[in-house]
């Protein structure tokens, strides 16, 4: 019996391949990510500020951080493989930032495009209140619960 490779068994062969490495792809995709933006090895909690979406499930909405600094949060494969989800946490070195949020309800979305200076060791939570057809979108200290940073253009924003 001949035991050699036919074009048969090699096309065999790479279809197996090329589904084990779209089922990783998409398994890999699952987990909404926190994502580090900022080059160089991840530093210490008291080091880096952290700024965090938030899910509301008795609504089916939450608010995923699309951009920081004009950088997306997440490529394109794991923003299509988390059915269409921002990262929910970034980690960014202390000083100011462009934070662009985005608010997911059902069907609908706003966008929040946000400022802050951040402070090593803190964590700030992207907020939101729906006021009739608009939405308001802040950034508050996790531990302090102070509103802080502003929409970026406003008069408040440091050059």
């Amino acid at each position: 019996m001949n035991c050699s490779r036919t074009p048969f068994n090699n096309l065999i062969s790479i279809r197996i391949a090329t589904i084990l490495s779209l089922v990783t792809i998409i398994i890999s995709g699952c987990a909404t990510p926190m994502v580090k933006m900022y080059s160089g090895a991840k530093l210490p909690g008291n080091q880096q500020a952290t700024i965090r979406g938030s899910d509301n499930a008795d609504k089916n909405s939450y608010i995923r951080i699309a951009r920081v600094d004009d950088e997306r949060t997440v490529d394109l494969f794991t923003y299509l493989f988390d059915g269409g989800r921002w990262a929910y946490e970034v980690y960014v070195l202390p000083g100011k930032h462009h934070i662009v949020a985005k608010k997911d309800i059902g069907s609908q979305f706003a966008w929040g495009h946000l400022w802050l200076v951040a402070d090593p060791g803190e964590t700030y939570i992207v907020k939101v209140r729906s006021e009739g057809y608009s939405v308001k979108m802040w950034l508050e200290n996790e531990r302090t619960g102070q509103k802080v940073g502003g929409i970026i253009g406003d008069n408040s924003e440091p050059k």
